[in-house]
């Protein structure tokens, strides 16, 4: 695991022989790595959770908590991903050196979608350790490895750092879809519902705007696509029900926000 956190940094620098491309990769990394933030509360929740249910059997249970886990870390990943995105040319406006570390804007792009995939995907890697079936992660956790190692070795010889990026992409998207597969295969579980596609449509929408109505100014900009989100986004997600949990947060901010309002009149 240590591994494949650090081979593409090592493989960068080893390949094009430049350290200022590993601290261009770095800070692009470190930029997209903000959406695997909403990961770990989740999973630290999830985990003791998921093998008392197994243990017990109780599959529904499991099946339950990989649902859900699935669709709000997509809804939080996804309003991160498309905030993060479309704003990216302010974030690196604020940053030192901006003019340098702008060549990494691409990279953010692909290891952000790599990061939203795994979020999307939920709770497997947990279900799998958690299950009789822990052994597959010693065969699927080296094959990532090595994976990741003839990818790098192939897209960065090709396209520099960005390559690295796209080898990381393609590696997490390959692991994810083989956790959730085996799961599927093994356990007759998935994360797949009606819900969650319709949240899969909502992703676009935002996009799909932001490519006819783009203001220059980018503090404005950032206004005008937090309002997208919100109206396109948000709003639909909640007033459609897509989930239980995301209604409920929402429910709890407005009546504290009303608590407040009520205290200073």
């Amino acid at each position: 695991v240590t591994l494949i956190s650090k081979i593409d940094t090592i493989m960068i620098e080893g390949i094009t022989n430049s350290q200022a491309f590993v601290g261009i990769y770095a800070i692009a990394f470190s930029i997209s790595n903000t959406i695997d933030v909403v990961k770990r509360p989740i999973v630290k929740l999830s985990l003791p959770i998921i093998a008392k249910n197994l243990k017990e059997n109780k599959l529904a249970k499991v099946l339950s908590i990989y649902r859900k886990s699935s669709i709000n870390l997509m809804i939080a990943g996804s309003f991160m991903f498309t905030l993060l995105w479309l704003n990216i040319d302010l974030i690196f406006s604020i940053i030192p050196n901006s003019d340098i570390y702008q060549a990494g804007k691409y990279v953010v792009f692909f290891l952000a979608l790599a990061k939203l995939f795994d979020l999307s995907l939920g709770v497997n890697y947990e279900i799998i350790q958690s299950s009789i079936y822990y052994k597959w992660n010693i065969l699927l956790t080296p094959f990532l490895a090595v994976l990741s190692i003839v990818l790098n070795i192939y897209f960065i010889t090709k396209y520099s750092f960005l390559g690295a990026a796209i080898a990381t992409a393609i590696s997490i998207l390959t692991y994810n879809i083989l956790r959730t597969v085996l799961v599927l295969v093994k356990l007759k579980l998935h994360p797949f519902t009606a819900n969650y596609l319709k949240v899969i449509l909502l992703i676009f929408i935002p996009f799909f705007i932001n490519y006819f109505i783009s203001i220059e100014n980018l503090i404005f900009n950032l206004c005008w696509n937090l309002l997208v989100l919100f109206f396109t986004f948000i709003l639909p997600i909640y007033l459609l029900k897509l989930s239980a949990e995301f209604n409920y947060l929402i429910d709890v901010v407005l009546v504290k926000l009303r608590i407040i309002k009520i205290k200073k009149d």
